[in-house]
């Protein structure tokens, strides 16, 4: 079995710097942006496919690893269409 190895490929580093405000802002967006759709009900959670849900899982993770990554992961498409039908009712 041939192994790759890591260790000599460069590490892509994230150009910005974490300040302050930066960090805030992450959190404040995360609270907006994440935080009204992980935190629903079961019945919620119970009526996603499961790609949803790993979709939405992985997403959640990316979330909460923000402030340390720097980057604001993606809102998935399906999210809106999820939400919107939903708060309708």
């Amino acid at each position: 079995m041939n192994k790759t190895n890591f260790a000599n490929i460069p590490k892509i580093v994230n150009p910005v710097k974490a300040t302050p405000t930066l960090l805030s802002n992450i959190r404040k967006r995360r609270e907006l942006e994440c935080f009204p759709y992980v935190n629903r009900g079961r019945l919620w959670y119970a009526l996603l496919s499961d790609k949803q849900l790993i979709e939405l899982t992985n997403w959640y993770h990316a979330w909460l690893d923000a402030t340390e990554t720097l980057v604001v992961p993606a809102k998935l498409d399906w999210l809106n269409d999820k939400l919107d039908t939903e708060e309708l009712l």
